[in-house]
């Protein structure tokens, strides 16, 4: 289908951007400020970029007329775990919206304390794990690149929670019927 005539599909961003801006004056208020800067929206492998004018509009420009100023990364896929228990075996779940060669390392300080990768299809998935047995911090990176090469990353803390204490019951045994 051959493109409208006078429509550019490189400024349709800039111009949604824009309507939404336009009923904001706060937000153009603040923008102005920060007039002449470019910032870059990459959403998975689509990334636009954006110079602000000196109303607080903006309007898209050529990514290799400059260095961004600012980079705004929002991922096509995301863990959904938060929170796991220490000496358990836990399962990192996370979402693909398409069939994906997914990479997943954790890491401890500077220290990676698990690394997998398979090939998954679409929808939620996960990777099971067995946390660290002390409490404390993990930073989670999923990486997964789809089937047309494009590369998707997700980093998130998941917390280890303590270890639940096995208490063993004490009592008398029953006796066997005579």
């Amino acid at each position: 289908m051959p493109p409208l005539p006078g429509l550019d599909p490189a400024a349709i961003p800039g111009a949604l951007a824009n309507r939404v801006l336009e009923r904001e004056a706060w937000a153009r208020q603040r923008l102005a400020a920060f007039a002449g800067r470019v910032f870059v929206v990459a959403v998975g492998p689509v990334a636009t970029a954006f110079r602000v004018g000196s109303t607080g509009l903006v309007e898209t420009t050529p990514r290799a007329d400059r260095t961004p100023d600012l980079t705004l990364t929002l991922s096509a896929f995301a863990l959904r775990t938060r929170r796991v228990r220490a000496g358990r075996v836990a399962e990192l779940d996370f979402s693909l919206s398409k069939v994906a060669r997914v990479g997943l390392t954790v890491r401890r300080g500077d220290r990676t304390v698990f690394a997998t990768s398979a090939q998954v299809g679409y929808g939620q998935r996960g990777f099971l794990w067995r946390p660290p047995r002390a409490p404390g911090a993990c930073t989670v990176v999923l990486r997964a690149t789809d089937l047309a090469g494009n590369v998707g990353r997700a980093e998130q803390q998941v917390e280890v929670l303590r270890a639940h204490r096995v208490r063993h019951r004490r009592g008398r045994r029953a006796s066997a019927p005579s």
